[in-house]
């Protein structure tokens, strides 16, 4: 076998198992191992910088050879391709970043922003999505400001016995436990090495571990994958880590962001619902029943219709107890006082203990302590009823915060004294017995985090990530730190003079608890340290979390969080405005019209939300689905594609609905607008003009693959198609008539499009797959579809164009690129700036305003690059 010099990559995995290449060639036995770390090895590469487009013809001879089972070709192929990459290897390790992320062209300097306030206030611009203006835009290549985008993280973790269970949303590493007072992993569960381990198609567990006398239980999120959001009941063993066994547990959508449950050693509880996105027609719900199964086995005992429900169900005393969105409190027996499984009906009336109806939602976990729960409403009135009836003992209002889907945090009691957070930055101490409130402190951030307590200190975490200790009698602030960047929504456990904490961007902290000094830390995804940067080396599970596509308008930037909350701030400094929160995902753009914000989410309930531009308040909302893509706003209509399949026109100062056309699958991508028509996509593969004051159908076009993230665009009374395939269409806009085709062989045109000055620019995929091992802008003549010139980058991302530039980042590397439009008259075009970010991105499409760029990255920030 060759001797090769192997440079480290960082990782001590993947590193480990390099070295196996050398013992031997690939065979039947080291073949999913092998194939599983080239898998991350390329992932961590593209992170690093790689350029992996001389690796795609390698990867294409694996998968054929995999397809048409040929270990002759197969296994060969395998070593080849390691060869190959050890060598790229060799060349970013020399090519290390040392802190300068600008790689610029002195020419760029002659590039004036030009008028860089006007406004970008839909997906891709504008009605058309033509991605375009004609000044404005970036001229540097450097990163003015980052926001912190954080996950909707609120998995907290386990102290027991001296250890702590934290779990990690990585395709190889699912759960971690470390030992608590120097943060050393004791063990860790992985996955098996597997082929098909892939972002769209693996589960991933986003949940608090359950941890019980000899197992470990862990809920997943579903991928979207071939199962449609198909998540399991996971064990392991608490001794060593090994995986037991995994059960089906019915469908949950990853952008809901969180698996709630309970459990104890008899019995498992799990808010249910149907997530089937790519059913034909789709069908799918917010939990809105609970579920009850054997913790041993998974099999169900029995299940019950609730209501929505997005708190966490709490067991205690032989009962469950959860709220709902809906404002109803339920307390449900366990175990019915009958021997044999029972399933819901109309007469099943030996489930509930109690129901209790509250004057709002009640999303909050409950706290049930002594005699009494306590639990909260959105309204701001705060309730302790009888445990034994659910009679009401006393209530307390505080001032609300409209804009919070969850303004209560979970309570804490110690002694005769209720400490719980809300969202209106106030932390309360209510008397037990009475619920007069005795004290009240103000914080810096909403207040999302269960309190927590340990040695007469109080801990109160903000959602900034300020934690603040207090001295439990008299509120005393002993001190107050900083917990990284990234928000915090889960609940900090304070154990033997620690406070352990997890943060939004996958960091667990160890605070001591006496002086506030970091301990240590441990990310909660496989990662390697670069200069003191942190960069993934293993790709999160269930598919892209940071989607949304920024916008702007008046001075404001608007975008959505897998965190579930719409963001607005300053386009100058990032610094946060306001913020809304809905109950799953915001994956679309929000759209901005008539100082409005039009968004809907993907995950948790069903409606549609207007909102006001300048402070985030609510003016309405619409009972109509899950809204993946992001609407247009075309004078007084608002078109909206939802997940159900409908194509939605609503009013856009009611959201009253005007009309709706039902395709046959989930409607995707963003729709343009143009000329008084409007064009849909669907999974059904038919694109749809609709005339929108009358919602007739024009015409539909067969596209032979489904329209997805690529979003088509209008010019020139055209419009530029793109759909999962090869081909890109350009159309007669009126009749439907396809006018030309664009193809390449070994690509997907799944990336949108942009239009300007009688020229078309295609994002797509060099190599098929939502992580792409290459991708490619291609500048194209409008009136012919030939090609100008082409340049690295793109992907499922799109090119935005101002004042002689385009601009693209990448689903396949980490930089953000500036080309001049012009090209150089061979095919290729200027490159003035490469701009580094932390990570690849997801689908997110750029925004341009005030002379930056904005960009959501999967680093799990906002970039404004200038």
């Amino acid at each position: 076998m060759k001797r090769y010099k192997l440079n480290p990559c960082g990782d001590a995995e993947i590193d480990c198992l390099r070295e196996s290449f050398l013992t031997g060639p690939a065979t039947d036995a080291n073949y999913n191992e092998r194939r599983g770390v080239l898998l991350r090895w390329t992932h961590l590469l593209q992170r690093r910088g790689a350029d992996l487009s001389s690796y795609v013809d390698h990867y294409d001879v694996i998968r054929l050879a995999e397809r048409h089972s040929e270990k002759d070709k197969l296994y060969p192929a395998v070593d080849r391709a390691f060869e190959l990459l050890n060598g790229i290897q060799a060349l970013v390790t020399d090519a290390a970043p040392d802190g300068n992320d600008r790689i610029v062209c002195e020419a760029c300097q002659e590039y004036d922003p030009g008028d860089g306030l006007q406004d970008w206030p839909m997906y891709g611009g504008g009605p058309d999505s033509a991605g375009a203006r004609d000044g404005g835009g970036p001229s540097k290549g450097m990163v003015a400001w980052k926001k912190p985008v954080g996950l909707a993280w609120y998995a907290r973790p386990v102290v027991d016995g001296g250890r702590i269970y934290a779990a990690g949303p990585g395709l190889r590493t699912m759960l971690y436990c470390l030992d608590c007072k120097s943060g050393a992993v004791i063990w860790k569960t992985t996955r098996p090495w597997h082929p098909d381990l892939r972002q769209y198609g693996t589960p991933g567990t986003a949940c608090t571990p359950l941890v019980l006398k000899d197992t470990i239980v862990l809920l997943e999120l579903g991928a979207q994958g071939k199962d449609f959001g198909q998540r399991h009941i996971v064990y392991i063993n608490k001794a060593d880590g090994r995986l037991l066994n995994k059960v089906p547990a019915g469908e949950l959508d990853y952008r809901a962001g969180y698996a709630a449950f309970d459990g104890n050693e008899r019995f498992l509880v799990l808010p249910y619902c149907t997530h089937q996105l790519g059913r034909i027609p789709p069908h799918f719900s917010a939990p809105n029943m609970l579920y009850c199964v054997d913790t041993a086995t998974g099999g169900r005992q029995w299940d019950m219709l609730t209501g929505p429900v997005f708190s966490e169900p709490l067991i205690n005393d032989g009962c469950v107890y959860v709220g709902s969105q809906d404002g109803a409190f339920y307390c449900m027996r366990l175990e019915p006082p009958f021997n044999t499984p029972s399933t819901h009906n109309w007469y099943d009336k030996k489930r509930f203990v109690w129901q209790f109806n509250a004057r709002d939602a009640i999303n909050s976990t409950a706290l049930v302590s002594g005699g009494s729960v306590y639990f909260g409403d959105n309204s701001g009135r705060f309730y302790c009823l009888d445990k034994a009836d659910g009679a009401l003992r006393w209530q307390t209002d505080v001032p609300h915060e409209p804009r919070a889907f969850k303004l209560f945090s979970t309570a804490l009691q110690v002694d005769n004294e209720i400490y719980v957070g809300t969202a209106n930055k106030r932390f309360y101490v209510l008397d037990a017995n009475s619920g007069k409130i005795k004290a009240e402190a103000e914080c810096p951030d909403w207040i999302r985090s269960r309190p927590a307590a340990e040695g007469g200190r109080l801990f109160v975490q903000s959602m900034d990530g300020t934690l603040t200790a207090f001295e439990l009698d008299g509120l005393k602030k002993l001190w107050q730190i900083k917990i990284g960047t990234h928000p915090v929504y889960a609940d900090p456990v304070a154990k033997d003079g620690c406070v352990y904490v997890n943060s939004s961007d996958l960091w667990l902290w160890c605070i001591d608890a006496q002086t506030g000094a970091l301990r240590w830390r441990h990310s909660l995804i496989e990662s390697i340290d670069l200069n003191g940067t942190r960069i993934f080396a293993d790709e999160m599970c269930c598919g892209g979390f940071f989607q949304s596509k920024p916008t702007a308008a008046g001075g404001l930037v608007y975008y959505g969080t897998p965190s579930r909350f719409v963001v607005a701030v300053d386009h100058r400094s990032g610094r946060e405005v306001w913020r809304y929160e809905m109950g799953g995902a915001v994956s679309g753009a929000p759209a901005v019209a008539g100082g409005r914000i039009y968004a809907g989410q993907q995950g948790g309930e069903e409606y549609f939300y207007c909102l006001d531009a300048g402070t985030g308040y609510p003016l309405w909302r619409q009972a109509l689905s899950w809204v993946w893509s992001s609407a247009k706003v075309d004078g007084d209509a608002v078109l909206v594609p939802g997940c159900d399949g409908y194509f939605n026109c609503l009013d856009a100062a009611t959201g009253a609905i005007r009309w709706r056309y039902r395709s046959g699958r989930a409607a995707h991508p963003e729709p343009a607008v143009a000329d008084g028509r409007v064009y849909f996509g669907s999974w059904d593969h038919w694109a749809y003009c609709f005339d929108i004051a009358t919602g007739k159908m024009l015409w539909r076009f067969y596209t032979a693959g489904s329209p997805d993230s690529g979003a088509p665009c209008c010019g020139e009374g055209k419009l530029f198609l793109p759909a999962i395939g090869d081909t890109l269409y350009c159309m007669d806009a009126a009749t439907g008539k396809v006018l030309w085709t664009f193809s390449k062989p070994l690509c997907s045109m799944n990336g949108a499009v942009a239009y300007h000055d009688g020229r078309v620019y295609a994002s797509r995929n060099v190599q098929v797959g939502a992580v792409s091992l290459s991708a490619a802008v291609t500048c194209l003549d409008a009136a012919t579809g030939l090609e100008i010139w082409e340049h690295a980058g793109g992907g499922l991302t799109p090119a935005v164009i101002a004042g002689g530039k385009a601009c693209f980042a990448s689903t396949a590397s980490a930089f953000f690129t500036c080309v001049e439009t012009k090209g150089n008259g061979d095919g290729t075009a200027r490159q003035l700036w490469l701009c580094r970010m932390g990570d690849r991105i997801d689908e997110c499409a750029p925004a341009l305003y005030g002379g930056k760029a904005y960009v959501i990255s999967a680093d799990g920030f906002l970039y404004a690059v200038e």
